[in-house]
């Protein structure tokens, strides 16, 4: 016969159980104060309700002239917007070089450090010490995906998927500078012509720039002559 043990032990073998996973979530030492503190979980990218409130950003590779040679593709994308508001293109991973854009995109943005959230995975770029030291100096909140889960960071898969699906990207650049001009193309496309299904077919750009109001009665029109035609 199978043992049902009572309600009060489940509750108890479930705390201590809480308790001990709890021991082992991720801290990381702040730069200011010289304390631990846990990192921010995938709870903040749902949080936006405005553009330059939650960002996330990772590095994709992509293929060169030969075989296991690539392009390293830095993309920061807004969250609530889905705009592109920085990328770079490097032939290497680099903190050095994930702090520059951040230094550059914050201030092309004008954002507010304090207010910002920066979603990533476990990388080594996004967990270095560099950028680490960049993020406690502004006051960013730092947000990272759980060890181990391919789906914590949404937002900017998806958008890469957008990028190396679209019918005019090349399986492999014969250089960097093709590559960067490529990119350039596309995210200047992306941002302001795509029409993009999550934000009721409007463009990351009307979003981010709140256009949205004046472009929704034009969705409307259209969307009224097509049932018409049906």
């Amino acid at each position: 016969m199978k043992y049902t043990p009572p309600c009060s032990t489940k509750v108890c073998i479930l705390d201590r159980f809480r308790r001990c996973t709890a021991s082992f979530e991720p801290r990381e030492k702040h730069a200011n104060d010289g304390a631990w503190h846990r990192i921010r979980r995938l709870s903040n990218q749902s949080s936006a309700t405005a553009p330059n409130q939650v960002w996330s950003w990772d590095i994709t590779k992509l293929l060169g002239p030969q075989k296991w040679t690539y392009c390293h593709l830095y993309v920061v994308l807004d969250v609530y917007s889905r705009y592109v508001v920085g990328w770079r293109l490097e032939s290497r991973k680099n903190a050095t070089l994930a702090k520059e854009l951040f230094t550059e995109t914050i201030e092309k943005e004008c954002v507010d450090p304090g207010g910002l959230v920066v979603h990533s995975d476990g990388g080594t770029s996004m967990t270095s010490k560099t950028l680490t030291q960049l993020f406690a100096d502004l006051g960013v909140v730092k947000s990272r995906s759980r060890p181990h889960v391919s789906n914590d960071s949404p937002f900017i898969e998806s958008h890469y998927k957008t990028l190396k699906y679209c019918p005019t990207f090349l399986s492999a650049f014969a250089n960097i500078e093709q590559a960067r001009a490529y990119c350039r193309r596309f995210f200047a496309w992306y941002n302001a012509e795509h029409r993009h299904m999550r934000i009721a077919l409007l463009t990351p750009e009307d979003i981010h720039r709140g256009r949205s109001e004046e472009r929704r009665p034009q969705h409307s029109i259209r969307d009224r002559t097509w049932s018409q035609k049906r």
